[in-house]
């Protein structure tokens, strides 16, 4: 069978009719929080069944200052939008010049999807598009990395300029190791190698007292004050995905969230 033309085809085929959004009055802590939990970088804002703006990663890192009581509606962008019929060649290339990852779809002024730099990939598979290139006729050459010994600082100020959630960390011999990612932990969950160095840098964002519990390994409690921030770093004695939590002390049984910095590095 035929495989169709990238330029062919319509946004409709590979949009996500399943979208997170926000409303105005949410804090950025919570759209943070949806964030993680599904892996996005943008969501929509929507008032009275309208995308008033999007939320994105790069606001929110470029405006990290900003408490997390903040409702969506002060840090929300104006995007492009587009319609369903619209031809994926024309999505791309909106989606390059306006900066954004993810773009609303919108049909008879009603949000019906959402269509992200992911689906466009699929998009490129689906229509053969990419069979026999090489990854390194469109790798990106020399990515911004941070090395191991770079202070945490630093890497958070890298992130905050690529507007990105991650950033490659490499050896000293520029090879790589594993990346730094901002997360949001509510809870958190470790994937990890017997060996592996975990460093965590956190901060609480909400009560007035948490307790860091990390109970598959032989690590202590760690209190943290509002506004405080701690590393705890330690060797991870087993191989696995471990849970940890962030227990509110101002309100008994409740989790997190703290947001921080995870970095694993291998043996």
């Amino acid at each position: 069978m035929k495989r169709p033309k990238v330029q062919d085809l319509k946004v409709s085929a590979f949009m996500a009719s399943d979208v997170v959004t926000a409303s105005p009055d949410e804090t950025i802590g919570d759209v943070l929080g949806k964030m993680k939990k599904h892996d996005i970088h943008e969501i929509p804002v929507m008032d009275r069944k309208q995308v008033a703006g999007v939320v994105t990663m790069r606001e929110l890192m470029r405006r990290r200052s900003l408490p997390p009581s903040t409702k969506a509606s002060t840090v929300m962008l104006s995007g492009p939008e587009l319609g369903p019929t619209a031809d994926l060649p024309f999505a791309a290339e909106l989606m390059i010049t306006s900066g954004f990852r993810t773009l609303p779809v919108i049909d008879k002024k009603r949000l019906v999807g959402v269509l992200s730099r992911t689906d466009l990939v699929r998009a490129l598979v689906a229509s053969g598009s990419l069979e026999g290139t090489r990854v390194g006729d469109i790798m990106t050459p020399n990515p911004q990395c941070v090395a191991e010994s770079d202070k945490v600082d630093h890497a958070v100020r890298l992130m905050q300029s690529l507007g990105e959630r991650s950033v490659p960390v490499v050896d000293r011999n520029r090879g790589p190791v594993k990346e730094m990612e901002r997360y949001t932990f509510d809870p958190g969950f470790l994937v990890v190698n017997k060996g592996d160095t975990v460093v965590l840098k956190i901060h609480a964002l909400k009560g007035s007292k948490h307790v860091l519990e990390i109970k598959d390994f032989d690590i202590p409690e760690t209190t943290i004050n509002k506004g405080e921030e701690k590393t705890v770093t330690f060797v991870a004695d087993k191989t696995g995905t471990f849970k940890f939590v962030c227990t509110n002390h101002t309100n008994a049984d409740k989790e997190g969230p703290m947001v921080g910095y995870l970095h694993v590095m291998g043996r």
